[in-house]
């Protein structure tokens, strides 16, 4: 790898030697900005992960009877107001892309009273998982040791 950067570092030389110093600094800046789409694209995630975190607060906090108007739908959030709702999660989803684009966009079951919790559990992670793997005699897949919690199970 070494050898490889060493190559391409005099291939950039061998080309960059008959240029003045003001198109050598102009080269110096367009290879330095090859990383800024990186860092771009993480602010723009950035942004919109604070964007939907700031409408999905506000989607909370509003009272439980305005929200009970979309009862038993999905909503699509966009500014603090209600975009547009359905009961097919992804007939909602393909709407809201087709009219908004790739614009952040809270898409959330009405019902819901707070954001939901998930609890994904790790073989390893948790000591007390291989209590509850063996009770009552019983054992994770393909785990023959029943004091050994297998990769496998139910979540």
């Amino acid at each position: 790898m070494l050898q490889e950067h060493k190559t391409i570092i005099e291939q950039v030389r061998a080309l960059a030697a008959p240029l003045n110093a003001a198109e050598r600094l102009t080269l110096i800046r367009a290879i330095a900005s090859l990383d800024m789409p990186n860092r771009k694209t993480a602010a723009r995630e950035s942004a919109h992960r604070e964007t939907l975190e700031a409408e999905q607060e506000g989607w909370f906090a509003r009272p439980p009877l305005e929200r009970q108007r979309y009862a038993n739908e999905y909503v699509a959030v966009r500014g603090g107001e209600v975009v547009d709702h359905d009961a097919d999660q992804r007939a909602l989803y393909l709407r809201v892309r087709r009219q908004y684009g790739r614009q952040p966009m809270l898409i959330v079951h009405a019902d819901w009273n707070a954001t939901p919790d998930f609890t994904i559990l790790i073989a390893g992670t948790d000591p007390d998982r291989r209590a509850r793997g063996t009770a009552g005699g019983a054992r994770w897949p393909g785990s023959p040791d029943p004091t050994v919690a297998g990769a496998v199970g139910n979540l």
